[in-house]
């Protein structure tokens, strides 16, 4: 059923690249879009995240992208436009539940790509066709009171005690003490691990699997930040749980379709070995 639903919505969008469809296009700064039955609805601010369902065509109307092939919304932060007519003045355009035609210039894709390190990829002087819906809007303030209120009745609830808060909202308890060293930004690490969701679904765990667990380089963004940050608390042979906000797990996005977008999670996990640092 899922699938089919998938299928119907790819359908709908690609109405949308009929090169014939809609010729009442507006103008602004040299971005050309239309408005799909427009809401009287939020718009996005500076420093929130624009979720939105996105499929980009290429100038032959071939399908360049489509965040259905990633099974969730796209998070697009909102910030100043870096040049006229880019895709983020158009996003600002929106209000929560509409949909939106907007032809890109590659020129200027190509530039924010060289602005972020990596090389231009399209076509210089071709136009991009990107298909929005904004779904919703997330805060990550407003997100936090909510994970940070949701771990608290489960503290509560689980009548759990000895849990330590961080300044940025991870809670942890040292369940074994360990004997070693502390590890430090930079070293490799080895963990064993069960992660489960607030109502106790094992989503994943390292526990049937061949070898000595998970290694990972700390502080590398190679695992979730709450990871990366509950690990530097933790001496080598310590056993620990986690109660991990949003923020700190897989965000306004999740991780489909296991994990659901601002989902706090629960970890039980063990330092098992530090190895030499980079």
């Amino acid at each position: 059923m899922k699938t089919v639903k998938i299928l119907a919505i790819i359908a709908f969008f690609a109405t949308f690249s009929s090169k014939a469809l809609c010729q009442d296009y507006q103008t602004v700064d040299g971005l050309k879009y239309k408005i799909y039955n427009p809401h009287n609805t939020k718009k996005p601010a500076m420093g929130e995240k624009a979720m939105c369902d996105l499929i980009v065509y290429d100038d032959k109307d071939s399908m360049f992208f489509s965040s259905f092939e990633r099974h969730q919304t796209i998070p697009i932060p909102i910030q100043k436009s870096q040049f006229k007519g880019d895709l983020m003045q158009g996003i600002q355009l929106l209000s929560v539940g509409d949909s939106a035609v907007f032809f890109i210039s590659s020129d200027s894709v190509n530039k924010l790509a060289k602005l972020a390190g990596n090389q231009g990829a399209l076509k210089p002087g071709s136009t991009m066709k990107y298909i929005v819906v904004l779904r919703s809007i997330y805060s990550e303030a407003e997100q936090a009171k909510i994970d940070e209120a949701i771990i608290k009745d489960y503290i509560k609830a689980n009548k759990i005690e000895g849990m330590k808060r961080t300044e940025d909202g991870l809670y942890y308890k040292i369940t074994t003490e360990g004997a070693g060293a502390t590890p430090i930004k930079g070293q490799d690490v080895t963990a064993h691990y069960t992660g489960k969701g607030l109502d106790g679904k094992v989503f994943d765990s390292d526990k049937d699997r061949p070898g000595p667990g998970l290694k990972f380089t700390l502080g590398y963004h190679q695992v979730i930040t709450g990871w990366d940050e509950a690990f530097l608390l933790m001496k080598k042979g310590a056993k620990a749980t986690l109660i991990i906000p949003s923020k700190l797990a897989y965000g306004p996005g999740g991780n489909p379709p296991v994990i659901t977008p601002n989902e706090v999670l629960l970890f039980d996990v063990e330092l098992v070995d530090i190895a030499a640092g980079k």
